[in-house]
Formats: structure tokens, sequence, C-alpha cells
């Protein structure tokens, strides 16, 4: 386990019972407000797993939060990609128009991830694929849809923190700031982290790429860079970036192995559909953190079948499934 230094003096603020009754109250809110303030339907998404990142268990130093048998391994790849434009295949079927979108809860296992603070071997997120045409305006239409998701947040924050007496920490206001003006190498993205950590403060961070900046499937970011004090530490809770068309894609295609095969996938799925998107990725479980001023993701998921999580849970004395 990694990153608990600043757990020693936390007291969880809320009951095992108040935690998962809270959590599901944002979830829904959450739900709820986006359906009536972005156009979008919810669906139901395919179940999915991770590709694994590592050829074998000990390239992690042991750290691996789970072990898995490779014999599936090309198959589980395969769906993986696929699933990033699953959204955009169905659109059509849906007849979802412009300035419309559809969203689902993706509750997935990641293979590799290494368990701290704000990762274990499960993400779970809310995904939405919102419908924009212009391609000129997407830019200021991500930036307006970041701000109007960030209302939302005040708002839920506003009702959890009511009902179960939390203090309200999202700022009212909230500025932007573009990394390269920050930093000169966007490689060296921790150098931020650090400094919002830093600074113990929350703002919209925009990462507009150049165009002999190989990012396969976007040309833009703007995430939400949120500061939690219970772990002195930062962390991304809303991420908003364009999906390349089909065409958009073909000049990266031969720059590596990897967008070889990835153009294959997109080819195979997209089928030329003249459709132009936007993702939206929000983390349920490190909005709730923030919110409900919880110092480790593993108190709002089940862990009482693990050993390791049962040991440290109990050295701190924290309630959890």
């Amino acid at each position: 386990m990694e990153n608990n230094k600043f757990l020693k003096k936390y007291i969880p603020v809320l009951t095992m019972r108040e935690t998962q009754e809270a959590q599901e109250l944002i979830v829904n809110l959450l739900k709820e407000e986006l359906i009536n303030n972005l156009n979008v339907i919810l669906v139901r998404s395919p179940r999915i797993s991770s590709k694994r990142q590592y050829a074998n268990f000990s390239s992690l130093d042991g750290k691996r939060s789970i072990n898995f048998d490779s014999s599936n391994n090309n198959n589980i790849y395969y769906i993986f990609n696929r699933y990033k434009y699953w959204f955009i295949n169905i659109m059509k079927d849906l007849d979802v128009k412009n300035n419309n979108g559809v969203m689902s809860i993706i509750n997935y296992v990641e293979r590799d991830n290494v368990i701290s603070n704000i990762k274990s071997m499960e993400e779970n997120t809310l995904q939405i694929e919102y419908r924009f045409d212009i391609k000129d305006e997407i830019f200021k239409k991500s930036k307006d849809l970041a701000e109007k998701i960030y209302e939302i947040f005040l708002k839920i924050e506003k009702i959890i923190s009511n009902k179960y007496k939390l203090e309200e920490t999202f700022p009212k206001k909230i500025s932007s700031k573009e990394l390269k003006k920050i930093i000169k190498n966007p490689a060296h993205i921790e150098e931020v982290k650090s400094m919002v950590a830093s600074e113990k403060s929350m703002y919209f961070l925009i990462n507009k790429l150049s165009s002999n900046e190989i990012r396969f499937d976007h040309n833009f970011e703007i995430t939400l860079e949120s500061y939690l004090k219970e772990i002195d530490s930062s962390f991304s809770i809303l991420t908003i970036k364009d999906r390349k068309t089909l065409e958009d894609l073909k000049p990266f295609v031969y720059k590596t192995d990897r967008t070889v095969e990835e153009y294959r996938f997109a080819k195979e799925i997209l089928d030329n559909k003249d459709i132009r998107t936007l993702n939206i990725t929000i983390d349920i479980d490190l909005l709730a953190m923030v919110i409900l001023k919880k110092a480790h993701i593993l108190e709002l998921q089940s862990g009482r079948n693990s050993k390791e999580i049962e040991k440290f849970f109990n050295t701190f004395n924290i309630n959890h499934l």
C-alpha cells in the first residue's frame, strides 16, 4: 500500500452506513442533473476490463493490485479498444442529435493499478459522449460544458453537506490555467499536480496539443484538478476531451505500432460515421472523496475479502465494507 502517510491523524466524519447512503445520493443527483442540463440519455454499457500493461507480475515489483491469467489477454484488449468508440457507434441508432449525448456508468477492473489513497483495482466513472458537429467551435463548447458540470458539482456538494453537516470546499468561482503557460514540458504533468497540492486549490487545467504532439484520440483536454486536505494531495475528478473522427486519425496512423493497431479498431467500429463528439469522464469515487472528506478510496468500495486491505483499515481504524 502506498501514499498513506497522511492518514495517521485522520478521523472519518461519516459512519459506514452514512458513507454508503451519501454515495448513492451523489450518483443519483449527478445522473439527474446531467440528464436535465446536458440533454443526455442514460444507456447501459458493456462490461469491460482494461488490457494488461505489463508482461509479468514482477514488472510491478509485487505491487500489482490483482493478478490475471493471460489466456484471454487478446480478447480483453480487443473489447477494451472497442469500448472507446462504443458510444459513437450507437448514436445514430439512438437518433442522438447535435448538442445531445449518451451517458453511462462504467465500473471496470484496472488490472495494473497500484493501491494508494486514490487508486484501487476498481474504476468507477460516469462517461458521456456528447455530440457537437461544429469543429471550429468544439473547444469553446468544451469549456462551456466544463463550467456547467462544475455548477452541478457545487449544487450536489451543497445538498450533501447540508444533509450530513459537512464543510463545503468547492470554491464558488473557479479559474482556468493553461498547461503550457505553467511548465515548459507538458509531459511533466506531475509538476502541476504537486503545484496544485502546494497551492491547496482547485482549477480547470487546459492542455492544448501542438501539431507535432502525438495523441492518437484527442487534440485537447480539460481537467478539473481538485485538492483534498485529508491527504494533502490533488487529482483530476473531471476530464473533457475532443474525440477525433476517422478523418482526423489518418495522419497519425503510422506514427507508432500502437496507433496502427488502434486505427484498425477505430476504422472497423466507426465505419466512416460523420459524428464529431466530446468525451466527458467524471470519476465518481474521487468526486465522492472530495464531497464526503474521505482520505482513502477504499472507504467507498468493498474490500473485506482482501487481507491486505483488512490489515490496512484495522491499523487506521477506518470502517469499510
